[in-house]
């Protein structure tokens, strides 16, 4: 099993980077718990509302929006382990996920990319799914492959099915995967156990993370609920990523969208608590800036990004529960 070199521990020298201070944390940790019990999340799903109704969460089911009394949400970060496997297809390439050890992933979902030969924008394709992983699986340098890009030559009714498959088929590590709908992604599961020869062994070796994204601010959309719910069901690490925009979809102040990128995967968390207690949850960060002068596009290389994902790091490592945030 890989196990990766502890970094950022406390030691009598050398040099460090502290974005936030024990005060500081403190202070984020309160203003989330009082946006999730004062202002709540849009959970845009019937079954989801009612487990957390169940467990103490005030819920207007009209407006689908949920209410995470304090003790709750503590007692949800409590619960959620704070380690746990992702298997590769070998133990090899196994990594173990906890706090101070630091992996490398690719980011993912490209839909463009430059053509080798004819250095033209276009479309990405299912070989193109295949090329990058290849090239990935052969880094030592990432530890996790998330989805890299997308096959848009494929029916999209089966494109999440060909996006796994041409990743799965082509790498010995993790992957982080999915489907935005309940039919593909359950396939994708089923894919997943019949190579580990069953689901109780791809639950006791997880072969990949099931994930999804907030819709800032403050919503678990239905995919995201369904995800959730699966990976509850079968017993795989689920990891839920706000990608908030400065100013756009959070408050425009840093300390502002921290707080909410630090609550949108802790309401998720107490989601994915309730189904199944003890689960392996993953907290996760893309917030950065977003770009007036091109239609508000994400700055995923803004030096606001790296601040951002500096201190939610931090704050993941102060509830003891792994996280992953974005790089520049």
């Amino acid at each position: 099993m890989i196990k990766n070199h502890f970094v950022g521990r406390n030691a009598g020298s050398g040099l460090g980077l502290q974005m936030l201070s024990e005060e500081d944390k403190q202070l984020i940790h309160s203003a989330a718990l009082e946006v999730l019990s004062q202002t709540g999340m849009l959970i845009d799903d019937k079954e989801c509302c009612e487990v957390l109704a169940d467990i103490g969460c005030e819920v207007d089911f009209e407006k689908k929006i949920v209410k995470f009394p304090h003790n709750i949400v503590e007692d949800a970060i409590r619960t959620a382990p704070s380690g746990y496997l992702l298997a590769g297809k070998d133990e090899e390439h196994d990594v173990w996920l906890e706090s101070g050890r630091v992996n490398f992933i690719t980011f993912g979902c490209g839909i463009m990319m430059r053509d080798l030969y004819t250095h033209e924008r276009r479309k990405t394709t299912k070989q193109d799914i295949v090329d990058v992983c290849r090239v990935t699986d052969t880094l030592d340098e990432f530890d996790v492959i998330m989805h890299t890009i997308i096959a848009q030559d494929v029916n999209p009714d089966v494109e999440a099915m060909h996006n796994f498959q041409a990743h799965f088929a082509n790498t010995r590590k993790p992957l982080l995967s999915g489907g935005l709908e309940e039919r593909q992604a359950k396939k994708v599961i089923d894919m997943a156990a019949y190579y580990s020869g069953g689901y109780e062994n791809l639950k006791k070796r997880p072969l990949f993370q099931i994930g999804g994204c907030t819709i800032s601010p403050m919503e678990i959309p239905a995919s995201t609920c369904m995800t959730i719910r699966l990976g509850a069901q079968y017993g795989l690490p689920i990891g839920i990523t706000s990608m908030a925009m400065i100013g756009g979809m959070s408050p425009v102040t840093m300390a502002g969208a921290l707080v909410e990128t630090v609550a949108e995967p802790l309401g998720a968390n107490v989601l994915a608590q309730a189904l199944d207690k003890g689960h392996a949850f993953n907290m996760n960060s893309s917030t950065g800036l977003n770009d007036m002068r091109q239609n508000a596009a994400a700055m995923v290389g803004c030096p606001e990004l790296a601040l951002i994902s500096g201190a939610f790091s931090q704050m993941a490592r102060w509830y003891n529960i792994p996280s992953m945030a974005a790089g520049t």
